[in-house]
């Protein structure tokens, strides 16, 4: 009677005794309406009672699940990640995924060695990586905290006023401090301002940057330099004399925080307090897919801030005479933000390798508002005399994270604010050294949500690609994280509430192929979330708030083949005469390159191949042709695709030097020739001293030159 409730009134007509005396005697009778009684019953209730029950018989039957009964009456499905039909029934049965033995670090993602998009429609499957893979714990090793000096600065900065510490008061009396303003003069040097012999506590900065001298009665000298956000009257006004976009997003802060070298499953293993935090109480979003777009920090941070690799942009290397003087005309997205109202602050410590400075010809002029290479300029002399990673009581990361805290201090919560920030320093070299940085970085993220900054802010956490010369780059596990980067948002609860499709959408993106041109195009979205927009990144980004397909390609998304994590390699390495052929032609193209300094830079000869892998595409990326669906979820696997070349990639050792060189190559089948470009090689160890011949005039042969003795430094 249960189920005969259930189905259509017009089918509940009759006996519910389908098969009962009463259809019986209406088929001797030849009674046509008790006939017609029966035929409508058989289809409605054998139906449903065939539906229900085959559905009961796949979820019991289905495979590695168990069904417990849940203290409120509910069930939970325990299944294997590898239980692949489950997946289809878990969105209808509303079911959490739990994985059985899995650690800390998988909490609130789903599966972190996941694939993006397994799926059959997926044509980019990156790598099932484990981020404690056997092979990795030699390369994973804890570090001692660091250890910064007891007795607390004397002198430090609160809300752009300066302020002399209680304690140093109360030890050493009263004391005289004298002050020394400096800013940026170009990315070169510095300009110091009105120095100020006996500051008071209290004095209202003009400035942010500041060296500090203070001596007591007894000749007791403290010196440091100190940070902070000056107060700027026309700063304040922008956000009322600069209206917001008619379309966008709201108008939150952007706060943005990257590490150097950080891939994702790094993160994981060396910020598990942070990620615990930004995952479980900021709800945040890790893009699981995230690629890079190329080698260092420059094919990373460019293409995110600019929507353009470096080579489409104008030439500012500095080693190219008709190159632009600077990079000041740069479509840079905090010029967009600045436009819409907002304060813009950027800051990166190790000036000396800074992203816009190294290679390329930097800023004529401070590029935002509150600029930090001044500080790091003054305060990088200090660093020898002083214990590791600290300025006195400070430790170092905390300066540049209280940066940006100040921003907040400063500018409140009614005024707009794009912050990015970069830490270089305790990662570049050894991922394990961030360790270090784990429990101030989460207490700093805290102390932001419990003041209520973040109830007002887009947060970013990323890094821009993995590590690129510690020892885990020689596995191959590492070489596939160097090219997957940690990459993240979080939300605050206005903004989820006033566009819940848009994070939603990004939130089924975290397993699609994404890259910086993706939240260059995202950025733009939240100036102007207008589906007519044109796009940025000449095509090649798409925003996270809009659709990724499943079907997108590393082509599609920019990503050069030597970059793409999407690839599948086999291993040729037992082909001697290719092993030598394309070890022969990597060594000549790398001496083309240096042939410019071959009065300074040796001839290399090729010392060894140490392996050679052959780039096996997979049977759904020959067959795709395009989406037989208009939102891009359906592949048309119709294509017939004919090789004729395929990609190598060598990894091998260069003499003199002991250079070892990763390159991806073409391999032209017909004519045996190969085709190697330069931003297809990766230098995998250090070269330190070897190239000092070239830095000054040709910093970008750096990786390649090994300089001949009569050039070499004394």
């Amino acid at each position: 009677m249960f189920l005969q409730k259930l189905v259509p009134v017009r089918c509940a007509c009759g006996s519910p005794r389908v098969f009962g005396l009463s259809w019986l005697s209406g088929y001797f009778r030849k009674d046509q309406a008790a006939l017609k009684r029966g035929r409508m019953n058989v289809p409605c209730y054998w139906v449903l009672q065939v539906l229900i029950s085959a559905v009961l018989f796949l979820v019991m039957l289905v495979g590695g699940c168990e069904v417990f009964l849940g203290t409120t009456f509910g069930y939970k499905l325990v299944y294997w990640k590898h239980t692949k039909r489950m997946n289809i029934l878990s969105p209808l049965l509303n079911l959490s995924r739990i994985r059985p033995g899995s650690s800390h670090l998988v909490e609130r993602t789903p599966e972190i060695t996941d694939t993006v998009d397994r799926g059959d429609t997926a044509v980019c499957i990156l790598p099932d990586l484990d981020p404690r893979d056997p092979e990795i714990k030699a390369f994973d090793y804890s570090v001692n905290k660091l250890k910064c000096s007891d007795e607390e600065n004397w002198a430090f900065v609160e809300n752009g006023t300066f302020r002399k510490a209680v304690s140093a008061e109360n030890k050493y009396g009263r004391f005289m401090c004298e002050i020394t303003p400096f800013e940026a003069k170009g990315d070169l040097e510095t300009f110091t301002g009105r120095r100020i012999l006996d500051a008071v506590d209290g004095f209202l900065l003009k400035q942010d940057f500041l060296q500090v001298k203070c001596i007591t009665n007894y000749e007791r000298v403290y010196t440091n330099v100190h940070i902070g956000i000056a107060y700027k009257h026309d700063l304040h006004m922008r956000s009322q004399l600069k209206s917001l976009p008619p379309k966008a997003m709201g108008g939150y802060d952007i706060l943005m925080l990257g590490f150097d070298s950080i891939s994702r499953l790094s993160w994981m293993r060396n910020l598990p307090q942070t990620r615990q935090f930004f995952l479980n109480e900021l709800d945040g979003i890790e893009l699981e897919g995230h690629n890079v777009l190329g080698d260092g920090t420059v094919q990373a941070i460019m293409p995110l801030l600019t929507g353009h690799l470096e080579l489409d942009l104008p030439s500012a290397r500095r080693d190219n005479a008709s190159a632009v003087p600077y990079i000041d005309n740069f479509p840079f997205i905090w010029k967009n933000f600045k436009e819409a109202g907002y304060v813009t602050a950027w800051g990166e410590d190790m000036h000396n390798f800074g992203t816009f400075q190294l290679r390329l010809n930097g800023f004529r002029k401070a590029p935002v508002d509150h600029y930090m290479r001044p500080y790091y300029m003054v305060a990088e002399t200090h660093y020898n005399t002083r214990l590791y990673g600290c300025l006195g009581s400070d430790p170092r990361h905390m300066r540049l994270f209280n940066y940006f805290r100040d921003m907040y201090h400063m500018y409140g919560s009614k005024k707009r604010k794009f912050m990015f920030g970069f830490h270089s320093e305790f990662s570049h070299e050894d991922n394990n050294r961030v360790k270090m940085v784990d429990e101030d970085f989460a207490n700093f993220l805290t102390n932001l949500s419990n003041s209520g900054y973040l109830n007002h802010t887009i947060l970013i956490l990323m890094a821009d690609h993995g590590a690129r010369f510690a020892g885990i780059r020689k596995t191959q596990q590492g070489k596939l994280e160097e090219r997957l980067p940690y990459f993240s948002f979080s939300f605050p609860p206005g903004f989820k509430a006033a566009y819940p499709k848009e994070v939603e959408q990004l939130r089924q993106n975290r397993k699609r192929l994404t890259t910086m041109f993706d939240i260059h195009e995202t950025f733009h979205d939240l100036l102007d979330n207008n589906p007519q927009r044109k796009s940025r990144t000449k095509e090649r980004g798409i925003s996270l708030f809009k659709p990724i397909p499943t079907s997108r390609t590393c082509k599609e998304a920019g990503i050069e083949p030597h970059w793409c994590a999407c690839l599948n390699w086999a291993d040729a390495s037992q082909d001697k005469m290719l092993k030598a052929s394309a070890g022969k032609a990597v060594v000549n193209y790398l001496n083309s390159l240096t042939e410019i300094a071959r009065d300074r830079c040796e001839p290399l000869s090729l010392d060894r191949v140490l392996s050679l892998a052959r780039f096996v595409p997979r049977d759904k990326v020959l067959a795709f042709k395009q989406s037989a669906d208009k939102h891009g979820d359906v592949p048309d696997l119709s294509d017939v695709m004919t090789l004729n070349s395929e990609y190598l990639q060598v990894t091998l050792v260069t003499t003199p030097g002991e250079g070892q060189f990763e390159v991806t190559l073409t391999h032209f089948h017909k004519t045996g020739s190969f085709h190697v470009r330069t931003e297809a090689i990766s230098r995998i160890n250090k070269y330190g001293n070897s190239a000092a011949c070239v830095v000054q005039d040709q910093p970008n042969l750096r990786q390649f030159c090994y300089c001949k003795a009569s050039t070499k430094p004394a």
